[in-house]
């Protein structure tokens, strides 16, 4: 029964998540009546941390905008950043207007990938992958549900979805050989479910190691979250220090100075 009461807790709040991060990327950020609601619904208080501390760096910015959090970093024009789950583009677009480094986009769903052509057609070190990143080269069965859409049948966005698409995703460490990537400045992963295989292919492999920041968004209605994400960090503790931590919303692993 006390499994059943927290299964239900936990899909009611991601439910709330997934709804206040639409209306935040679409507005700026609710306040008044509404965001009383939400703190009523949602008693994860990292989403609420994050999104009060994103509005406070950019007052009346959409989330990607927030100074100190998603976008600053130290880096050179000719670094490389790995944008995986590109979604619109706005992420990238805002990381080649602060910093002018190469950009990897990796986004297998094809209606984006229309967008994200029209957006970078004519940015030569903006390169886009129509294939996502994942532990092994396979075909998955993506749920298309906006910035929610997942291949995982127990994410939110299967129970909204009308259409389904197959998608391709390749093997990390197989794709890190084919572009040669021996270091990476920024590696940032949004890809609903997908990141616990993908982060654990990569330090098994030891790519972790070439990514100077690691900022990823783990989520938490996927079966086992508490324990994978655990074990994760667990790991990349040994390599990276946190730079800052927004559980099971956003947070920011930094290289540690003896690690190269």
């Amino acid at each position: 029964m006390g499994s059943t009461i927290k299964t239900i807790a936990r899909r009611i709040r991601t439910a709330c998540n997934y709804l206040y991060f639409r209306w935040h990327t679409r507005h700026s950020p609710p306040s008044g009546f509404f965001l009383q609601i939400y703190k009523a619904l949602n008693y994860s208080r990292a989403s609420i941390r994050f999104m009060e501390d994103a509005a406070k760096a950019s007052p009346g910015a959409g989330v990607y905008e927030s100074a100190g959090l998603l976008l600053d970093c130290s880096m050179n024009p000719h670094d490389v950043i790995l944008d995986v789950g590109g979604y619109n583009g706005e992420w990238a677009a805002q990381m080649r207007s602060r910093h002018d480094a190469l950009v990897h986009v990796f986004e297998p769903n094809p209606r984006l990938l229309d967008v994200l052509r029209g957006e970078f057609s004519h940015d030569p070190k903006v390169v886009l992958h129509p294939f996502g990143l994942a532990a092994k080269n396979t075909i998955g069965r993506l749920s298309l549900a906006g910035m929610g859409s997942s291949v995982y049948s127990e994410s939110p966005s299967e129970r909204v979805a009308s259409e389904h698409q197959e998608i391709p995703l390749r093997d990390v460490k197989e794709v890190f050989d084919e572009l040669g990537l021996d270091q990476v400045a920024l590696l940032k992963v949004n890809i609903e479910g997908g990141e616990y295989d993908l982060l654990s292919r990569m330090i098994s492999c030891g790519l972790h190691t070439r990514c100077h920041y690691i900022r990823v968004q783990f989520h938490e209605w996927y079966g086992g979250a508490y324990r994978l994400r655990k074990r994760i960090v667990t790991e990349l503790a040994r390599t990276h220090d946190p730079e800052w931590s927004y559980p099971f919303v956003w947070e920011s692993w930094r290289r540690k100075a003896a690690v190269q």
